[in-house]
């Protein structure tokens, strides 16, 4: 039986360098991926912010909008009142 194949030998080194270079590619990959996921999840939390901001802002106009739209109704209302009253 010839040990010598159990041997490292040119094509074992060589194997072992295309292992290194294919793990080393995939690792780099998967990072690259998971950078990415990251920035995508960080974009995506800052537009829920800016929309959830946007809606809060528009609520409020509307609310002042509102409550002005109410204090004229109700001093017309109080205008009409003293007029019949008055007549």
């Amino acid at each position: 039986m010839d040990l010598a194949i159990l041997l490292p030998n040119e094509f074992f080194t060589e194997r072992v360098f295309y292992f290194v270079i294919a793990f080393s590619s995939l690792t780099v990959f998967i990072l690259v991926l998971v950078f990415l996921y990251i920035l995508q999840r960080n974009k995506q939390e800052r537009e829920v912010f800016l929309e959830k901001e946007i809606k809060d802002k528009a609520y409020a106009e509307a609310m002042k909008i509102m409550d002005s739209a109410r204090l004229k109704s109700l001093k017309i209302l109080e205008e009409s009142q003293l007029k019949a009253h008055r007549s």
